[in-house]
């Protein structure tokens, strides 16, 4: 039987691809906002309260800022190509990011409802996983 937070994190994945369906109202200078592309989120980090979370999108290249209440993605940031893992920070306020095929560890940094790249450094070949 799962317990209670392998049900949660499996609610919040589920509303999180939710949230993410509908995120062409986020803009980005590199997308084009009338084409829908599938994001492949395959790995997020829960806010302490539980009411954020930031979600990695595999396939799109980026890391989106969900509101978990709402199903709503409030932000979404480029990162580099095929971005796998996410760490927090304790204050849930700085993230580090690994992306396997450009090869970098990506810090960013949320701002209110915000994410911005704060630094990147280049690891070389495909770095996958990440802890803080």
């Amino acid at each position: 039987m799962a317990n209670c937070r392998t049900i949660r994190l499996r609610v919040c994945a589920a509303l999180c691809i939710g949230a993410l369906a509908g995120i062409d109202s986020v803009p980005l200078p590199a997308r084009e906002a009338a084409t829908w592309e599938d994001r492949s989120p395959v790995d997020l980090v829960l806010s302490p309260d539980e009411t954020r979370a930031v979600v990695v999108n595999q396939t799109s290249g980026s890391v989106s800022l969900v509101d978990l209440a709402a199903a709503h993605a409030l932000a979404e940031v480029d990162i580099g190509k095929r971005p796998a893992a996410i760490a927090a920070s304790a204050d849930f306020q700085t993230f580090l990011v690994t992306a396997t095929y450009s090869g970098d560890l990506v810090r960013l940094v949320r701002s209110r409802d915000q994410l911005q790249v704060a630094a990147r450094i280049h690891l070389g070949f495909e770095p996958r996983g990440v802890a803080l």
